[in-house]
């Protein structure tokens, strides 16, 4: 390879990021970084073609005791270390001063052989050479993930790429120098010449064993003269033996003129094509997860001969934009109401988000819930965001789970993380679940699953502040003394849970609320003797449905489980028992309708009915009616319709007609059979 060639080809790799206006950052300083580390820092700058660049490791003033910075510079130096550097414009009437302060001290030889091997070879080489198109086997997994660093074996861009990492024990800072490949090069050098061209323009004739002339030129010259030529032109170079005579072979190299180089994206666009002909074409490319840009030295081959180098600016960009972020309306990861979430950039260089939302999803209202209600990734398809609300409710009144991922997408077609979010929306379903709570704590037991109501008067006040509530039960609860009025729309279900009515307690259900009551247990504590009428359900002007429930109230004189007032009823498979000395009646019911279903009632007392009506609708099926006492009666109307099917009443013995009646029916009801 002759003199030429071999400073062309050191001068093309020895390009450095730059930029055209005196603006020197903090950005510029690649490393080192503030930090404590554990290893020995590099001093590398991105500089600038009008700045003067200058600094101190002591500390001190650079203009004053420090270096002219030419490249970078390893810093051998443990402790605490300042670096301060000063950027001076070519005219020398701006200045910028910046100082990195960090410290070094011994890494601990901790993890697996590879680890200690790449701990033990940072702390010595604190910049790393990588060639383009080979792999970079140095950095282990075990720090770096199994994401592969590679570049391109025809990028000819050369710059310094910042590293950081730690396994818990050593923490590290150190550079990767990006070279392109000089074998690719190479390979494109096959001719010599005995001539060079210096900067394009400058060309001079090197073998004293010829003789040349230029393009038409009459004459043919010797030597060595550097002439300048215009490149804007191609040019016929001649030559022949110095031993000048008619026959000598004459040797002609066509010297083309300067070209011009374009610089476009590839396929995937984050990777440039540097293009001059179909023989010289290369690309720009770097690490996923960083971004150059600077001035490349493009080389221009043309017959196996390098001609120069062409510059051009360019910018790489495989850095990926910051995780897109989900803003809510939620507080946390449980909504009692409606949801609206916005999804927004989190930086300028986002131009687009992606995102999915999940279908509904029935589940529990727990944290716990969410590892169940994931999404498998095989179903995420993401649309583009457009900025809408996005609105997420519960469904047919269940506790709903929804999970929201995002991605941002900047003009490369970079993609960055994924931001998650999930959220259980429940706008009807409370939780009890009795407990000894100080009333200055009371507030923080909202009734969400992780924070049940503590006592029913507590999840009382919020049924009765809802247009419709489920309130779930956990455990046995006990109904505290005086009447507890529901006034709204509600479905309490439990688990066979047990509830305990202490004296003088009820329920009053009114202002046409729809209750419903399912798999439930319900007692009253008949340890205080009472003389006043009791009844534990008061129904007025509303709606009541048990399903599942069983009943069992015992009264010390008179007593009835469900006083009903222009009110509509309905039971399915529940068992109702009511004890009294003096009058028992299960259901007391006036200008109410009825339905029952699959039901058993038993009622034991002087005077004891199942089911007392008066100016009722009354369809009652497969159920059975037994009744104890002195005066009995399964059931009476009174200006009723009664519709019986498949039910069962006691058998009364022929001698005690007069004392005990299966259905009573006066002269203005009738049954429908």
């Amino acid at each position: 390879m002759n003199r030429f060639l071999k400073n062309a080809l050191a001068f093309f790799f020895f390009s450095e990021l730059c930029v055209h206006a005196f603006a020197f950052s903090a950005k510029d300083i690649i490393s080192p970084r503030e930090g404590e580390w554990n290893n020995i820092q590099a001093l590398v700058l991105n500089n600038t073609k009008d700045a003067e660049i200058y600094y101190s490791l002591s500390g001190s003033d650079p203009l004053e005791s420090g270096f002219s910075y030419d490249g970078p510079v390893v810093i051998d130096q443990k402790g605490i270390v300042k670096v301060r550097i000063t950027a001076i414009s070519d005219n020398g009437k701006n200045r910028q001063d910046f100082t990195v302060e960090y410290s070094v001290c011994d890494a601990p030889q901790t993890g697996s052989k590879q680890v200690k091997y790449f701990v033990d070879f940072i702390c010595k080489n604190p910049v790393i050479r990588y060639t383009s198109g080979t792999s970079m086997n140095i950095l282990p997994a075990e720090l770096f993930g199994n994401q592969p660093f590679f570049v391109r074996s025809d990028n000819i861009a050369d710059y310094y790429v910042p590293f950081s990492c730690s396994n818990g024990n050593a923490k590290l800072n150190f550079v990767v120098h990006v070279v392109p490949d000089s074998k690719y090069l190479a390979n494109k050098v096959d001719l010599k010449l005995p001539f060079v061209i210096n900067d394009w323009e400058y060309f001079s004739f090197t073998d004293n064993k010829f003789i040349f002339k230029i393009d038409d030129s009459p004459e043919w010259e010797f030597g060595s003269d550097v002439r300048k030529l215009d490149r804007s032109v191609p040019h016929i170079i001649s030559w022949q033996s110095v031993d000048y005579k008619i026959g000598n072979e004459i040797f002609t190299y066509e010297l083309k003129a300067k070209p011009s180089v374009s610089v476009s994206p590839m396929e995937d666009k984050r990777i440039l094509s540097v293009y001059i002909d179909e023989f010289n074409s290369y690309s720009a490319d770097c690490f996923e997860g960083s971004a150059v840009s600077g001035i490349l030295k493009v080389p221009y081959f043309s017959d196996g001969v390098l001609l120069g180098t062409v510059d051009c600016e360019y910018f790489v960009d495989k850095k990926a934009p910051a995780a897109p972020v989900v803003e809510s309306t939620a507080e946390n990861f449980f909504s009692r109401k409606k949801v609206s979430v916005v999804i927004k950039a989190a930086d300028e260089d986002t131009k687009k988000i992606k995102f999915f939302v999940s279908k509904p999803v029935s589940c529990s209202s727990s944290e716990e819930s969410f590892s169940q209600c994931k999404i498998p990734e095989e179903e995420i398809v993401y649309s583009e965001y457009d900025g809408r609300n996005i609105v997420l409710k519960s469904v047919d009144r269940e506790t709903t789970f929804y999970y929201i991922k995002a991605v941002s997408e900047d003009e490369f077609g970079n993609t960055g993380n994924t931001a998650e979010y999930s959220v259980i929306v429940d706008e009807c379903n409370y939780y009890l679940c009795e407990k000894d709570v100080p009333q200055d704590k009371l507030s923080e037991y909202d009734g969400s699953y992780t924070h049940p109501f503590a006592n029913f008067d507590q999840a009382l006040e919020y049924i009765n502040s809802s247009e419709d509530t489920t309130l779930h039960v956990v455990g046995n609860i006990k109904i505290k003394n005086g009447a507890k009025t529901i006034r709204s729309n509600c479905r309490i279900s439990g688990m066979d849970n047990i509830i305990t009515f202490e004296p003088g307690a009820s329920v009053r259900i009114e202002n046409g609320a729809k209750v419903s009551f399912e798999n439930m247990i319900f007692e009253n504590d008949s340890s205080a003797e009472e003389e006043k009428d009791t009844s534990l359900f008061v129904v007025n002007s509303a709606i009541l449905n048990l399903t599942g429930c069983e009943i069992s109230a015992q009264f010390a004189k008179n007593g009835i489980i469900f006083d009903c007032e222009k009110s509509g009823i309905s039971f399915s498979d529940c068992g109702f028992t009511v004890q009294a000395n003096s009058y028992a009646c299960a259901v007391l019911a006036n200008r109410t309708d009825i339905n029952c279903t699959a039901c058993r009632f038993m009622s034991l007392a002087s005077t004891a009915v199942c089911l007392s009506a008066q100016s009722v609708n009354c369809r009652i099926e497969k159920s059975s009616f037994s009744t104890a006492g002195d005066f009995c009666r399964g059931a009476e109307f009174n200006e009723s319709k009664f519709e019986s099917i498949d039910n069962v009443f006691d058998n009364v013995p022929q001698e005690k007609k007069s004392m005990y009646e299966s259905v009573h029916l006066d002269d203005e009801s009738f049954k429908v059979q």
